[in-house]
């Protein structure tokens, strides 16, 4: 009777010295609080870093604008050497233009997908859009001048053109970029499970008459009905249906998963405990199941 009574009152003697559920609770709480924090830090410094390299380059293309206005203007000669650094610069600034312009497309892209609730970052972009279609009309002013000067810029002409693309079709282009590097991410933790007893799982030729896993028909398999498809991210518990027994036939390394088992010993629960681990050898998780014998 003592040892009953002293296994009733442990749980609760634990709970009083260690944290309440309340405190529990509480700091689960604040640690998603303090995760969603390092979440929003992240993203404000990656616009940041854009706006300041969008912000330099502005202030080396004005620069370069002043070097060349400066050594072309009145009725200078200039000698072979000159043009030749002056046709440099006018280069590098298409460039930089070019550069910025993909940024704040970058950007542009970046405010749609946090579903545009930082409106001050908003305003910074929309600013840095009329810089640069003020700044574009300048260049192209400089250019006119140049020209009028008999400077050779035919190598240019290529550049003019990808400066004129608007910024909603590289907008379009990063877009597209995006959509193939979330396409192959989902690819990369997609796996596939089935379960069932062996006599079902040979019925449906997932596995042989010997009980071994057919791996090379798996691809095969997994595009019918006979393999539950998953993400690999989200998938973090699958319930066995508390069976006597389990076993994988496919490779999943000890210490990435565990199983949780009823207080007759029976098999609830599948864990994923470190998925990375889990699903690294196999994408195909089988697991024959049995109330008697395998």
């Amino acid at each position: 009777m003592k040892k009953y009574f002293l296994l009733l009152i442990f749980p609760l003697f634990l709970l009083s010295c260690g944290e309440s559920e309340e405190e529990i609770r509480l700091k689960a709480k604040l640690d998603s609080m303090e995760q969603a924090k390092t979440t929003v830090d992240l993203q404000n410094n990656d616009y940041m870093k854009a706006f300041n390299e969008i912000q330099a380059n502005l202030d080396e293309i004005k620069a370069k604008e002043k070097i060349i206005s400066t050594q072309t203007s009145g009725d200078v000669e200039l000698n072979t050497t000159d043009k030749e650094s002056i046709n440099e610069d006018i280069n590098s600034i298409y460039d930089l233009m070019l550069e910025n312009k993909k940024k704040i497309a970058y950007l542009r892209n970046k405010l749609k997908s946090s579903g545009g609730k930082t409106s001050q970052f908003k305003k910074t972009i929309e600013r840095l859009t009329n810089q640069m279609e003020e700044k574009e009309g300048q260049v192209a002013d400089l250019k006119a001048l140049l020209e009028k000067k008999d400077f050779d810029l035919a190598a240019l002409n290529d550049k003019v053109e990808d400066l004129s693309t608007d910024i909603t079709e590289l907008e379009g282009a990063n877009q597209e970029k995006d959509n193939v590097i979330i396409e192959k991410d989902n690819d990369l933790h997609t796996a596939y499970y089935v379960m069932g007893e062996k006599k079902e799982l040979i019925k449906t030729g997932v596995i042989s008459i010997e009980g071994k896993f057919l791996s090379k028909k798996a691809k095969v398999q997994s595009e019918s009905d006979k393999f539950i498809k998953i993400d690999t991210r989200t998938l973090s518990e699958i319930p066995l249906k508390s069976y006597k027994k389990v076993k994988f036939l496919s490779s999943h390394p000890d210490g990435s998963y565990e199983f949780v088992t009823d207080k007759d010993g029976k098999y609830e629960v599948l864990k994923i405990t470190n998925p990375e681990k889990f699903w690294k050898m196999s994408k195909y998780l089988v697991i024959t199941v049995s109330n008697g014998m395998f």
